[in-house]
């Protein structure tokens, strides 16, 4: 855990649950982050044994801390907004049908406040607070993890929509009848571009009678292999599939992101998630299909931005969205 000295000042706690890990941070108005702490947790476990831990390290805190005015917490699919409840989310199936803010509202009370959207909504945000989209009016946001998720930005604020779900970019369809998705359809960009997808299709080439000695050897003597390890395995050049695959995922990125900069005249799109370290990787490709997508001739500056926060990126976009459901605490 990463603790700065406490400020006399207003903070917010925001929440990133992902697939695996539980990141968290308090955050202060002026955006420093006073402390951070990430939690592994298994996704099938359905006692949330995690949340209740979390839970119990809040109370303390807000003991010691009675100027923290909410909790800003984002989870993977959508969610009713009235309750909180996770509607659909390919990567936490069996947390399905569970209101996370609920837990927490009942481990800590009714008065303070418990917001919850999507994780790449408050990436969004966070990154046009603090980071690579500071001062943007319109951007979209792209993380490539487990899944592939969407932040809208538009005039500054963030764009919610009337439904449980917006900007879901990972489930633009990018190939008729393509690869299966965890999300029961086919030909969805998360099939193609996520960190799962990437290992999936890395797997697959050792099928090919030709796959690179480099491949087959990291395989077999890796444990686990992921997404970071495969990156890595790119920059040495040993094994040319790997390279392709990236190239292909800056293919597919640039043709569905090209449509929505035509669709809403962006001026920004920040490439975030755990696959966004290898985005020198994949960039060339992504703005080269990007670019030949874009209708107007003004949209070929758009700009593709590397996130800046990197993990904590969505923690404290949750603050930021508390201190603006407060109307800023100015």
């Amino acid at each position: 855990m990463t603790v700065k000295k406490m400020k006399n000042t207003i903070k917010a706690i925001g929440i990133d649950v992902g697939g695996t890990h539980i990141r968290w941070a308090l955050v202060s108005r002026e955006g420093e982050v006073l402390r951070q702490d990430i939690l592994c947790h298994r996704e099938e476990n359905r006692d949330f044994q995690s949340v209740h831990r979390l839970s119990k390290e809040f109370s303390l805190l807000l003991r010691e801390q009675p100027d923290v005015r909410g909790i800003g917490i984002g989870l993977p699919g959508s969610i009713d907004p009235k309750t909180g409840v996770l509607l659909k989310a390919p990567n936490l199936p069996s947390w399905v049908g569970t209101s996370i803010s609920g837990i927490f509202q009942r481990q800590l009370g009714n008065s303070l406040t418990i917001l919850t959207t999507n994780d790449a909504n408050l990436y969004a945000l966070g990154e046009g607070w603090q980071g690579a989209a500071q001062g943007v009016p319109h951007f979209l946001c792209v993380t490539l993890g487990t899944g592939v998720g969407g932040g809208l930005v538009l005039n500054g604020k963030l764009w919610e929509g009337k439904w449980d779900s917006v900007a879901e970019v990972g489930h633009m369809g990018v190939v008729v009848e393509g690869r299966p998705c965890a999300c029961g359809r086919r030909g969805c960009l998360e099939a193609y571009v996520s960190c799962s997808a990437f290992v999936e299709q890395a797997r697959e080439i050792l099928e090919w009678e030709g796959a690179s000695p480099a491949l087959r050897r990291f395989f077999s003597e890796s444990f686990m292999p992921g997404s970071k390890e495969l990156a890595q395995l790119a920059e040495t050049k040993e094994a040319p599939e790997i390279q392709e695959l990236l190239s292909n995922m800056g293919k597919y990125l640039g043709i569905a992101l090209g449509g929505i900069v035509n669709l809403l005249g962006l001026e920004a799109v920040v490439i975030g998630g755990g696959l966004s370290g290898s985005f020198h990787l994949f960039k060339d490709g992504l703005v080269k299909h990007l670019k030949e997508q874009v209708f107007s001739e003004k949209a070929q500056n758009v700009a593709i931005l590397k996130a800046a926060l990197g993990q904590f990126a969505g923690p404290i976009g949750g603050a930021k969205w508390v201190f603006d459901h407060f109307g800023g605490l100015d």
